[in-house]
């Protein structure tokens, strides 16, 4: 967000245009000021969307955000309280109170240590080769949220046309699905093409539960979500459930899952672990919504009933995992059984699963997760490691562990059945020599380099039809 914000300062002052926090003769812009701001901001918005990673959120939320706002300055504070029709008045205010604040060292060496430019190519950049071949330029993460708090992003878009000439369409990916509001005013300004990217249910999406939000506030969601599907071009989504979800209301809904990666997994080299250990790991954030006491249940029968495998079990989470979780096993007893990793890259978490004997995966129990396919699950299939997996049978996720060669996904109450497939799979690795055992088949269709084909076909597409 620090380069998003020196990047749009950059086309200002590239044009002489710097609008300055304070009067002529101070050395402070109001672009480096910003892009000092605007990270700290983004950064409390991004926190108010891990709700689902919170063990209670609607306590957890509230008083953590009154936490991180409060030591604040009293500027800051009116910027993020601003409403778009209220930010100039609001800016107007706080430049005439920097303007009477004498200048001071500390002034100096913050403008100093700010960049003065960045490249304009760094702004807007073609989707790939293809993309770029048929000129189908991308405006899209530079507008995401700065229209939330300045009200003059689509005069930065216009600056941009400038710059690069003519910018072909429009893309908004969300959550946020604040994002797509902005789409909704390029396209209503600028008469472009617009692909509304929806990765999730807006008004449906799970966590909203564990939100205190007002009739009011689900009205609202309701209206920009019928606003969207009714404007855009063309709607993408990650799963049939999504199209589901919106065909009654999107003209156009084009399906693009959310894939992986095939490079990240040629090479991979996997974790290595305790030798002769049959490690059942789940990689990621673990939510409380996961926290299955079935699946412990299980578990702790079968290092009662079974000898063997009480002598060979581990249980590994990679990522972060949550106090109520860790009490949840010391509550079954499974807790000398466990390795809490915590957060690690990207890379290092795919070299973690495939050094896994068997992948956990489990869909969130909550309401409509029959349409939850989660980017992890294309990861685990890539490794074609054992998954061991937990969620609705007759979902979307279901289908493709069978679809792909994996033992079926289980139900959450299916105690006997969580304990079969366990020790089935648990026979597997001790019959393969107590070597990882690969499992099904790696489903190249879903590699980002199909998945960005249809995406490349459809700019080709919108484009065309709009020259």
């Amino acid at each position: 967000s620090f380069a998003v914000a020196l990047a749009i300062g950059a086309l200002h002052q590239t044009e002489g245009r710097s609008i300055l926090l304070n009067p002529p003769g101070r050395e402070l812009a109001f672009w480096a000021g910003f892009a000092v701001f605007f990270p700290a901001v983004t950064g409390v918005m991004a926190g108010l969307g891990l709700s689902g990673d919170l063990e209670d959120p609607g306590r957890a939320i509230p008083l953590g955000s009154i936490a991180a706002v409060a030591p604040w300055p009293r500027p800051t504070i009116a910027m993020t309280a601003a409403t778009p029709k209220r930010m100039p008045r609001v800016l107007s205010r706080l430049r005439t109170r920097w303007a009477q604040r004498p200048s001071s060292p500390s002034r100096k060496r913050m403008t100093n240590a700010l960049p003065t430019a960045t490249p304009v190519e760094s702004v807007v950049s073609p989707i790939n080769e293809r993309a770029a071949s048929s000129s189908a330029m991308i405006a899209s993460a530079l507008v995401r949220t700065l229209d939330r708090f300045l009200p003059g992003t689509t005069a930065q878009i216009e600056l941009v046309q400038g710059k690069l000439g003519e910018v072909d369409a429009v893309i908004t990916t969300g959550p946020p699905q604040s994002t797509h509001l902005i789409g909704l005013k390029l396209k209503k300004k600028f008469k472009l093409p617009w692909v509304a990217d929806l990765r999730d249910p807006w008004v449906n999406i799970f966590y909203n539960r564990y939100l205190l939000r007002t009739a009011k506030s689900k009205r609202k969601d309701q209206r920009y979500e019928n606003q969207v599907l009714a404007t855009a071009d063309r709607i993408t989504v990650v799963s049939t459930g999504l199209i589901e979800e919106f065909s009654d209301r999107a003209k156009d809904i084009t399906l693009i899952y959310n894939g992986y990666h095939s490079a990240d997994f040629d090479h991979v080299v996997p974790k290595e672990m305790a030798k002769d250990t049959f490690h059942l790991g789940y990689v990621g954030s673990f939510k409380p919504s996961q926290n299955n006491h079935n699946l412990w249940k299980a578990i702790a029968a079968l290092i009662r009933e079974n000898e063997d495998f009480a002598k060979s079990f581990a249980l590994v989470f990679v990522g972060k995992a949550g106090e109520g979780l860790t009490r949840t096993l010391s509550e079954f007893g499974l807790e000398k059984y466990v390795q809490m990793v915590g957060y690690v890259g990207h890379n290092e978490a795919i070299s973690y699963m495939a050094g896994l004997q068997s992948q956990l995966f489990i869909i969130p129990e909550v309401d409509d997760n029959k349409k939850i396919i989660t980017g992890k699950l294309y990861e685990y299939m890539a490794v074609q490691n054992q998954i061991f997996s937990l969620g609705p049978v007759d979902g979307e996720a279901a289908v493709l562990l069978k679809e792909f060669g994996h033992d079926p996904m289980l139900a959450y109450q299916d105690l006997e059945g969580m304990k079969k497939t366990l020790l089935a799979q648990f026979n597997r690795w001790k019959d393969n020599n107590r070597q990882p055992v690969k499992m099904g088949v790696r489903p190249e269709k879903y590699n980002r380099r199909s998945q960005t084909k249809v995406l490349a076909d459809l700019l080709d597409q919108l484009t065309s039809g709009a020259k």
